[in-house]
């Protein structure tokens, strides 16, 4: 079950059991609902028992909150990666691009963090509170712009979006990227003039 392209959610010396519960975790809380999924629902995708669990987490909700906080930083390490030393408008391409690539490859990630933010940012580490995507993209957009809590909300709300879309089969192809990063410069640079 697990995949290479899951790496991001476990420890080097994590043994395959927890490689295992991580990665169906994941998969139900992206499907069924962090609250609709039990334990036992967990043990049984993964291929173990209830005690094979708590030997990593105490409770769902540890489990949960883990999980949130490596899906998180992973989507945060993967847009600053591409985004590293760009200026605007070439800092959104990059965004998007990433952004892209993580629908792409690590799309249970994305569903998981914008649908779990509002309940899981209370409670995560200080380390990983230092680590605001808002914050980021308030560092990409142009000097010049008039509102930039509307121009985060524009980028990071389109681009969750699109994560929606493609869970549910929708688009999200290449050539539908670049017209992403397009509109959404336009939208930044037009500042919200009519």
């Amino acid at each position: 079950m697990t995949r290479a392209s899951d790496g991001y959610l476990l420890e080097p010396e994590d043994p395959p059991s927890k490689r295992e519960i991580l990665a169906a975790a994941l998969q139900l809380f992206v499907q069924k609902g962090l609250g609709e999924t039990s334990i036992r629902d967990i043990g049984q995708a993964a291929g173990y028992t209830n005690p094979a669990l708590y030997k990593f987490f105490p409770t769902k909700d540890a489990l949960a909150l883990y999980l949130f906080e490596r899906c998180y930083l992973h989507v945060f390490e993967t847009v600053t990666a591409h985004t590293e030393g760009t200026r605007y408008p070439t800092s959104i391409k990059a965004f998007v691009t990433a952004w892209g690539e993580l629908v792409e490859h690590h799309l249970p990630a994305l569903l998981y963090v914008d649908e779990q933010l509002r309940n899981m940012w209370p409670h995560v580490r200080p380390t990983v509170r230092r680590r605001s995507l808002i914050a980021h993209v308030e560092s990409l957009l142009p000097a010049r712009c008039a509102e930039p809590r509307t121009a985060v909300a524009l980028v990071l709300g389109t681009c969750a979006q699109l994560a929606r879309q493609r869970f549910f089969d929708k688009h999200t192809k290449a050539p539908e990227l670049h017209a992403l990063e397009s509109l959404l410069v336009r939208g930044l640079d037009s500042g919200g003039k009519s």
